[in-house]
């Protein structure tokens, strides 16, 4: 494999380059993969239906409570419970309204909305992360995939190196010694390429975890398209406030506020108001009533003083927690970085050195045992150190990819990344 080709290959595992040929349009790349991942995703439709259900909310608690209808007797004398012989027996039917005090009808309309905010951010910032997870693994398919392809390529070649050998056993040119050594060493490709084979399975599995029996189609051709480097790494962690993933810890604060506001509020009694209408025997006449009532917040330093104590502690919890998720998040985002550094410039130091090595050595071996000068335990052995040094170079590869992945998924930030 060219310097080039492992330098640009890669750019459709990025969804930098996700055209398909025409006709092909259920073959697997990137950019399509992210699309199924977030189109049918119960994740994604559980958490939607949160932010309908807080939002409803909202709107319930900024409504008066339900009135309360009273029906009874009043006044039912006990030794014989005539209702027609005293004066003040009646039949009582009534309706009680609660007043909620102070403001407290909107400070919890606020924090329904405040909690569906949340919520909503919640909503956003996790359907990115399926949309990375799922590009993540859709990477890891194509390396395990790459690196089967290049077992298998190396195994072809070793059984025609196997036939190769036919006549020179026959002639007594080579030995059966080396013959079989050669039929060894397919039969040790062989179950590398078995061995791939289930990364490959494994590797599709967790991928139809995202986007389900698709992930059994075939991937598209890797088209050789120069490999972007990322968004320079300050400009992304200035921007890093406004990732999803910290605007739903920011909104975490937004809702302690709306819990602050309504405790403070708390100190407000509520009231109610009563209206009673009570029917009385024919003799006597009809009574109305109506009566007021109110919470009386004696006890108020170790009740709603309390509570909002506790609000206010909650908050700082929050905003402790909002500041650590940032810095946390910033430290994610340069350890991407560096490990997209570190395999850039390892896979240029194995596309430049090791790759070409390994395989002058195996040359080297061949032509030294075709002349009678080597051993076939020399070719096996350079044979497998070629191998190791393409799947070496398949992995480091797929680790570019993977860290190139993260770095986009913090650089949606900025808006302009593909």
């Amino acid at each position: 494999m060219s310097v080039r080709s492992m330098w640009f290959a890669g750019a459709v595992v990025l969804g930098l380059s996700s055209v398909a040929p025409a006709g092909a349009a259920d073959v697997l790349t990137l950019a399509r993969v992210r699309q199924l991942a977030a189109a049918d995703q119960p994740q994604l439709v559980a958490q939607s239906a949160a932010v309908q259900a807080a939002r409803e909310t909202a709107v319930a608690e900024a409504q008066l409570p339900d009135p309360r209808l009273k029906l009874g007797l009043q006044n039912v004398p006990v030794d014989g419970f005539a209702l027609n012989r005293e004066p003040m027996t009646q039949a009582m039917v009534a309706v009680e309204q609660m007043l909620p005090g102070g403001n407290k009808r909107a400070l919890r309309a606020a924090r329904a909305e405040a909690e569906a905010s949340q919520m909503n951010a919640e909503l956003d910032a996790r359907q990115r992360q399926i949309e990375r997870d799922a590009a993540l693994a859709f990477v890891a398919l194509r390396g395990a995939q790459r690196q089967l392809d290049i077992a298998r390529r190396l195994s072809r070649e070793s059984a025609n190196q196997v036939e190769s050998m036919a006549p020179a056993l026959r002639t007594g040119k080579s030995s059966q010694a080396d013959y079989y050594a050669a039929r060894n060493m397919v039969t040790m490709a062989h179950h590398r390429e078995v061995e791939l084979a289930a990364q490959v399975g494994r590797a599709r599995a967790d991928l139809s975890r995202w986007i389900g029996a698709a992930a059994n189609e075939p991937l598209a051709d890797e088209a050789e398209l120069p490999l972007p480097p990322p968004k320079p790494l300050s400009r992304v962690l200035d921007a890093m406030e406004r990732h999803p993933e910290h605007t739903m810890a920011a909104q975490a604060v937004g809702v302690a506020d709306a819990e602050v506001a309504l405790a403070r509020e708390a100190g407000r009694p509520d009231k109610s108001i009563e209206i009673g209408y009570g029917r009385r025997a024919r003799a006597f006449g009809d009574m109305v009533s109506i009566q007021f009532a109110m919470d009386l917040p004696l006890f108020q330093r170790d009740r709603q003083d309390r509570g909002v104590a506790a609000r206010v502690a909650q908050r700082e919890r929050a905003l402790a927690l909002q500041q650590d998720h940032l810095r946390a998040l910033r430290a994610e985002m340069a350890g991407a970085w560096n490990d997209w550094q570190s395999a850039q410039a390892r896979l240029r130091l194995i596309a430049a050195e090791h790759v070409p090595d390994a395989a002058a050595r195996t040359e080297s071996a061949l032509a030294a045992y075709r002349g009678g000068r080597g051993e076939m335990a020399a070719v096996i052995e350079a044979r497998r150190g070629e191998l190791e040094a393409l799947l070496l170079q398949a992995e480091v590869q797929a680790a570019l990819e993977r860290s190139r992945v993260q770095l986009a998924y913090y650089e949606s930030t900025l808006g302009d990344t593909p």
